[in-house]
């Protein structure tokens, strides 16, 4: 049986802590480092993905602080873990509820105690790693696109179409590339009437215009086809809305 294990990111602007912590990861059990970067769009895109448990991340850095990054991916509930070489106050760290926080350099045993610390939020949160907690109630999503991040409001959001290598997640007037599976984005997408109509498309409910048999015309000027497969519970959620 394979031995299941918690994946990891971790994010800082030094790359040999980023190869020490790659090191001390792959001898301890139960745990995996997924993704090790300096980019932060990198690392959000990877959060973001669906597959990564915990988050590690440097509190000092360039271009986002560790903290203006925990704030951009709170909404995927995984726990972080912030780390610095240089004295931190509280309030810059607090507001994000990390489970630990280690000095550098970094110790093997204060290392893995705090992974440890992350497991049991994750178990006490959500009890599998597969249970992915839906958006913030500010309704925002944050995309990288053309080198900077993007902010989205969810109700601005068309439809999404799955391609062969991104997914086309279009608003009213544009259109952006992202990763992850269409299966994820619904999953996480779900609380906010934005529902899977066909294996290759989501669409926000609240901006159909037109239903006809088989097609959906959305505020942009979308036409989405609608397959059998998912035509019932696209009516059953647009029922409560029809007069």
């Amino acid at each position: 049986m394979t031995e299941f294990k918690y994946n990891v990111a971790i994010i800082d602007d030094e790359q040999h802590v980023l190869d020490l912590v790659k090191m001390l990861i792959s001898d301890m059990e139960g745990f995996k480092l997924k993704l090790a970067t300096t980019d932060p769009e990198k690392f959000i895109l990877g959060m973001n993905s669906g597959v990564i448990d915990i988050g590690i991340l440097d509190v000092r850095m360039p271009k986002y602080s560790g903290s203006e990054l925990a704030a951009i991916v709170m909404a995927t509930k995984c726990p972080i873990i912030f780390i610095s070489g240089t004295e931190v106050k509280a309030k810059e760290i607090i507001p994000t509820e990390p489970v630990d926080f280690l000095e550098k350099p970094i110790m093997p045993d204060r290392l893995e105690i705090a992974l440890r610390k992350a497991v049991k939020r994750i178990t006490g949160i959500t009890g599998s790693r597969h249970n992915i907690s839906p958006l913030p109630s500010d309704e925002v999503i944050y995309l990288s696109h053309s080198g900077k991040l993007v902010k989205i409001r969810i109700q601005d959001i068309q439809s999404i179409h799955a391609g062969q290598d991104f997914n086309d997640l279009y608003t009213e007037k544009s259109k952006y590339s992202i990763t992850g599976s269409l299966a994820n984005l619904e999953d996480r997408l779900k609380n906010y009437d934005i529902i899977r109509v066909h294996n290759s498309y989501l669409v926000n409910t609240s901006n159909v215009i037109t239903i006809k048999p088989n097609l959906l015309t959305l505020k942009n000027g979308q036409e989405i086809p609608i397959s059998r497969k998912y035509k019932t519970l696209f009516l059953k959620t647009l029922k409560p809305k029809i007069l």
